[in-house]
Protein backbone atom coordinates (compact mmCIF):
# COMPACT_ATOMS: atom_id res chain seq x y z
CA UNK A 1 0.00 0.00 0.00
CA UNK A 2 3.22 2.19 0.93
CA UNK A 3 4.47 1.57 -2.63
CA UNK A 4 1.70 2.23 -4.35
CA UNK A 5 0.74 5.24 -2.44
CA UNK A 6 3.92 6.69 -3.42
CA UNK A 7 4.29 5.86 -6.62
CA UNK A 8 1.17 7.81 -7.30
CA UNK A 9 2.08 10.64 -5.65
CA UNK A 10 5.93 10.31 -8.11
CA UNK A 11 3.27 10.33 -10.90
CA UNK A 12 1.78 13.34 -10.12
CA UNK A 13 4.08 15.13 -8.42
CA UNK A 14 7.42 14.90 -10.66
CA UNK A 15 5.26 15.99 -13.74
CA UNK A 16 4.46 18.85 -12.32
CA UNK A 17 7.55 19.92 -10.89
CA UNK A 18 9.01 18.92 -14.36
CA UNK A 19 6.45 21.51 -16.13
CA UNK A 20 7.44 24.46 -13.40
CA UNK A 21 10.88 24.05 -14.05
CA UNK A 22 10.35 23.41 -17.88
CA UNK A 23 8.45 27.03 -17.94
CA UNK A 24 10.89 28.66 -15.54
CA UNK A 25 14.27 27.63 -17.85
CA UNK A 26 12.05 28.52 -21.34
CA UNK A 27 11.11 31.86 -19.74
CA UNK A 28 15.04 32.46 -18.98
CA UNK A 29 15.72 31.12 -22.43
CA UNK A 30 13.40 33.54 -23.95
CA UNK A 31 14.89 36.89 -21.74
CA UNK A 32 18.46 35.80 -22.27
CA UNK A 33 17.64 34.76 -26.04
CA UNK A 34 19.32 37.48 -28.07
CA UNK A 35 22.08 36.86 -26.26
CA UNK A 36 23.10 33.66 -26.66
CA UNK A 37 25.36 32.61 -29.55
CA UNK A 38 24.20 29.67 -31.13
CA UNK A 39 26.15 29.69 -33.88
CA UNK A 40 29.27 29.16 -31.20
CA UNK A 41 27.89 25.18 -31.21
CA UNK A 42 29.06 25.32 -35.33
CA UNK A 43 31.99 27.03 -35.34
CA UNK A 44 32.64 24.97 -32.83
CA UNK A 45 32.36 22.01 -34.82
CA UNK A 46 34.87 19.82 -33.38
CA UNK A 47 34.17 20.32 -30.40
CA UNK A 48 30.89 19.55 -30.81
CA UNK A 49 31.90 15.93 -32.29
CA UNK A 50 34.15 15.28 -29.44
CA UNK A 51 31.10 15.79 -27.57
CA UNK A 52 29.28 12.92 -29.63
CA UNK A 53 32.08 10.69 -29.35
CA UNK A 54 32.62 11.11 -26.25
CA UNK A 55 28.53 10.36 -26.07
CA UNK A 56 28.98 7.23 -27.49
CA UNK A 57 32.00 5.96 -25.40
CA UNK A 58 29.57 6.65 -22.28
CA UNK A 59 27.07 4.77 -24.05
CA UNK A 60 29.36 2.05 -24.19
CA UNK A 61 31.02 2.30 -20.60
CA UNK A 62 27.19 2.06 -19.24
CA UNK A 63 26.37 -0.91 -21.48
CA UNK A 64 29.52 -2.54 -20.34
CA UNK A 65 28.62 -2.45 -17.19
CA UNK A 66 24.94 -3.50 -17.81
CA UNK A 67 26.89 -6.36 -19.85
CA UNK A 68 29.45 -7.54 -16.75
CA UNK A 69 26.49 -7.70 -14.23
CA UNK A 70 24.05 -9.26 -16.61
CA UNK A 71 26.03 -11.78 -17.30
CA UNK A 72 27.32 -12.51 -14.04
CA UNK A 73 23.46 -12.99 -12.53
CA UNK A 74 22.84 -15.04 -15.74
CA UNK A 75 21.46 -12.76 -18.20
CA UNK A 76 22.40 -14.93 -21.01
CA UNK A 77 22.11 -11.69 -23.76
CA UNK A 78 24.81 -10.50 -26.33
CA UNK A 79 26.36 -7.09 -25.81
CA UNK A 80 24.04 -5.98 -28.40
CA UNK A 81 20.99 -6.73 -26.07
CA UNK A 82 22.56 -4.36 -22.89
CA UNK A 83 23.22 -1.73 -25.52
CA UNK A 84 19.74 -1.63 -26.66
CA UNK A 85 19.00 -1.76 -22.86
CA UNK A 86 20.42 1.13 -21.58
CA UNK A 87 19.36 3.08 -24.26
CA UNK A 88 16.17 2.13 -24.22
CA UNK A 89 15.89 2.56 -20.31
CA UNK A 90 17.35 6.17 -21.04
CA UNK A 91 14.40 6.64 -23.16
CA UNK A 92 12.00 5.69 -20.54
CA UNK A 93 13.59 7.40 -17.81
CA UNK A 94 13.47 10.88 -19.90
CA UNK A 95 9.39 10.35 -21.29
CA UNK A 96 7.91 8.48 -18.40
CA UNK A 97 9.18 11.27 -15.60
CA UNK A 98 10.29 8.64 -13.32
CA UNK A 99 13.80 9.02 -13.40
CA UNK A 100 16.44 6.39 -12.38
CA UNK A 101 13.38 4.25 -10.61
CA UNK A 102 11.74 3.58 -14.01
CA UNK A 103 15.00 2.97 -15.73
CA UNK A 104 15.42 0.23 -12.94
CA UNK A 105 11.67 -0.93 -12.96
CA UNK A 106 12.29 -1.60 -16.98
CA UNK A 107 15.33 -3.82 -16.47
CA UNK A 108 13.25 -5.78 -13.63
CA UNK A 109 10.50 -5.81 -15.49
CA UNK A 110 13.01 -7.33 -19.32
CA UNK A 111 14.98 -10.29 -17.53
CA UNK A 112 12.47 -12.61 -17.14
CA UNK A 113 14.35 -15.31 -17.51
CA UNK A 114 16.20 -14.75 -14.08
CA UNK A 115 14.07 -15.30 -10.93
CA UNK A 116 12.85 -12.06 -9.46
CA UNK A 117 15.26 -12.26 -6.00
CA UNK A 118 18.12 -12.38 -9.01
CA UNK A 119 16.73 -9.55 -11.01
CA UNK A 120 16.25 -7.46 -7.41
CA UNK A 121 20.20 -8.75 -6.31
CA UNK A 122 21.35 -7.51 -10.06
CA UNK A 123 19.66 -4.13 -9.58
CA UNK A 124 20.95 -3.35 -6.30
CA UNK A 125 24.62 -4.63 -7.50
CA UNK A 126 25.01 -2.42 -10.39
CA UNK A 127 22.78 0.23 -8.50
CA UNK A 128 25.49 0.28 -5.79
CA UNK A 129 28.04 0.21 -7.81
CA UNK A 130 27.34 2.89 -10.44
CA UNK A 131 26.24 5.51 -7.15
CA UNK A 132 29.98 4.12 -5.19
CA UNK A 133 31.16 5.62 -7.81
CA UNK A 134 30.04 8.51 -8.46
CA UNK A 135 30.78 9.00 -4.52
CA UNK A 136 34.17 7.96 -5.20
CA UNK A 137 34.89 10.41 -7.93
CA UNK A 138 33.31 13.15 -6.05
CA UNK A 139 35.14 12.77 -2.77
CA UNK A 140 38.39 13.06 -4.90
CA UNK A 141 37.60 16.22 -5.63
CA UNK A 142 36.06 17.05 -2.15
CA UNK A 143 38.11 15.78 0.57
CA UNK A 144 41.77 16.47 1.36
CA UNK A 145 43.93 13.22 -0.10
CA UNK A 146 44.48 11.30 2.75
CA UNK A 147 40.86 11.88 3.81
CA UNK A 148 40.31 10.80 -0.09
CA UNK A 149 42.24 7.56 0.49
CA UNK A 150 41.45 6.46 3.99
CA UNK A 151 37.62 6.56 2.46
CA UNK A 152 39.19 4.42 -0.32
CA UNK A 153 40.22 1.77 1.67
CA UNK A 154 36.66 2.26 4.12
CA UNK A 155 34.09 1.89 1.40
CA UNK A 156 35.01 -1.87 0.27
CA UNK A 157 34.85 -2.75 4.47
CA UNK A 158 31.48 -0.81 4.14
CA UNK A 159 30.51 -3.11 1.29
CA UNK A 160 31.61 -6.09 2.91
CA UNK A 161 29.73 -5.92 5.79
CA UNK A 162 26.50 -4.18 4.75
CA UNK A 163 26.04 -6.13 1.72
CA UNK A 164 24.37 -9.41 1.55
CA UNK A 165 26.11 -12.66 1.12
CA UNK A 166 25.42 -13.30 -2.52
CA UNK A 167 26.41 -10.09 -3.10
CA UNK A 168 30.07 -9.79 -0.92
CA UNK A 169 31.08 -13.11 -3.30
CA UNK A 170 31.18 -11.29 -5.80
CA UNK A 171 33.35 -8.20 -4.22
CA UNK A 172 35.90 -8.13 -7.00
CA UNK A 173 32.90 -7.98 -9.58
CA UNK A 174 31.60 -5.40 -8.13
CA UNK A 175 35.01 -3.56 -7.50
CA UNK A 176 35.43 -3.45 -11.25
CA UNK A 177 32.34 -2.17 -12.18
CA UNK A 178 32.48 0.87 -9.39
CA UNK A 179 35.28 1.25 -11.41
CA UNK A 180 33.60 1.35 -14.91
CA UNK A 181 31.19 3.81 -13.19
CA UNK A 182 33.91 6.01 -12.33
CA UNK A 183 35.10 6.23 -15.55
CA UNK A 184 31.39 6.98 -16.99
CA UNK A 185 31.12 9.70 -14.81
CA UNK A 186 34.61 11.10 -15.90
CA UNK A 187 33.78 11.31 -19.27
CA UNK A 188 30.69 13.54 -18.40
CA UNK A 189 32.87 15.68 -16.37
CA UNK A 190 35.27 16.06 -19.11
CA UNK A 191 31.85 16.79 -21.61
CA UNK A 192 30.70 19.65 -19.67
CA UNK A 193 34.50 20.82 -19.35
CA UNK A 194 35.00 21.12 -22.93
CA UNK A 195 31.56 23.10 -23.94
CA UNK A 196 32.79 25.59 -20.64
CA UNK A 197 36.30 26.21 -21.61
CA UNK A 198 35.16 26.81 -24.70
CA UNK A 199 32.69 29.39 -23.42
CA UNK A 200 35.27 30.93 -21.52
CA UNK A 201 34.88 28.94 -18.43
CA UNK A 202 38.35 27.50 -17.50
CA UNK A 203 38.29 23.85 -16.80
CA UNK A 204 39.73 23.49 -13.36
CA UNK A 205 39.28 21.50 -10.15
CA UNK A 206 36.82 23.56 -9.36
CA UNK A 207 34.13 23.17 -12.31
CA UNK A 208 34.94 19.88 -11.86
CA UNK A 209 33.78 19.88 -8.59
CA UNK A 210 31.10 22.16 -9.41
CA UNK A 211 29.59 19.46 -12.20
CA UNK A 212 29.76 16.88 -10.24
CA UNK A 213 27.79 18.17 -7.39
CA UNK A 214 25.31 19.61 -10.82
CA UNK A 215 24.47 16.32 -11.13
CA UNK A 216 24.27 14.34 -7.80
CA UNK A 217 21.40 16.76 -7.35
CA UNK A 218 19.76 16.02 -10.84
CA UNK A 219 20.20 12.37 -9.92
CA UNK A 220 18.33 12.85 -6.28
CA UNK A 221 15.98 15.22 -7.71
CA UNK A 222 14.57 11.94 -9.65
CA UNK A 223 13.62 14.11 -12.35
CA UNK A 224 14.50 12.72 -15.79
CA UNK A 225 18.36 13.42 -16.68
CA UNK A 226 17.99 16.03 -13.52
CA UNK A 227 16.23 18.14 -16.08
CA UNK A 228 16.16 21.92 -14.11
CA UNK A 229 17.78 20.75 -10.65
CA UNK A 230 21.18 20.04 -12.89
CA UNK A 231 21.23 23.01 -15.00
CA UNK A 232 20.05 25.97 -11.81
CA UNK A 233 22.55 24.22 -9.47
CA UNK A 234 25.13 24.78 -12.15
CA UNK A 235 23.20 28.58 -12.24
CA UNK A 236 23.86 28.79 -8.71
CA UNK A 237 27.19 27.05 -7.88
CA UNK A 238 28.68 29.11 -11.02
CA UNK A 239 27.09 33.07 -10.21
CA UNK A 240 30.23 34.77 -11.83
CA UNK A 241 29.21 33.58 -15.20
CA UNK A 242 26.74 35.00 -17.35
CA UNK A 243 23.28 33.48 -17.77
CA UNK A 244 23.15 33.16 -21.15
CA UNK A 245 26.59 31.13 -21.22
CA UNK A 246 25.51 28.89 -18.98
CA UNK A 247 21.82 28.43 -21.23
CA UNK A 248 24.43 27.87 -23.99
CA UNK A 249 26.33 25.20 -22.23
CA UNK A 250 23.94 23.27 -20.64
CA UNK A 251 21.85 22.86 -23.99
CA UNK A 252 25.09 22.18 -26.37
CA UNK A 253 26.18 19.34 -23.47
CA UNK A 254 22.60 17.99 -23.48
CA UNK A 255 21.56 18.15 -26.91
CA UNK A 256 25.29 16.65 -28.14
CA UNK A 257 26.27 14.80 -25.22
CA UNK A 258 23.49 13.16 -22.52
CA UNK A 259 21.09 13.20 -25.01
CA UNK A 260 22.60 10.78 -27.48
CA UNK A 261 21.47 7.75 -25.63
CA UNK A 262 18.21 8.59 -25.60
CA UNK A 263 17.55 9.15 -29.33
CA UNK A 264 19.46 5.91 -29.82
CA UNK A 265 16.84 4.95 -27.09
CA UNK A 266 13.69 6.28 -29.10
CA UNK A 267 14.84 4.75 -31.98
CA UNK A 268 14.90 0.74 -30.66
CA UNK A 269 11.49 1.89 -29.17
CA UNK A 270 10.03 2.73 -32.69
CA UNK A 271 11.30 -0.36 -34.02
CA UNK A 272 9.88 -2.45 -31.38
CA UNK A 273 6.37 -0.86 -31.87
CA UNK A 274 6.59 -1.20 -35.92
CA UNK A 275 7.09 -5.65 -34.61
Amino acid sequence: MVVEWLRARQRIIVPIIFAILLIVFISIIIKYGSKIQFSLILINWKISILLLLLAALFMITKSLMLFYVGRLFLVKRGFLHFLKVFCTSSFIELTSFTGKIGADGFKYYLWKEISKKKRLSLILFLRSADISGFLLLLGLFLFPRDIFLIGLLVLPIVFFLAAPLQLRKKGSDWIFTLILSSVSYLILITQLGLVFDVLGVSFSFVSAKVFLISHGLGVLSQLPFGLGVKDFSIFYLLKDVATETIILGMIWVRMLGEFFSVFLGAFFVSIFLRK
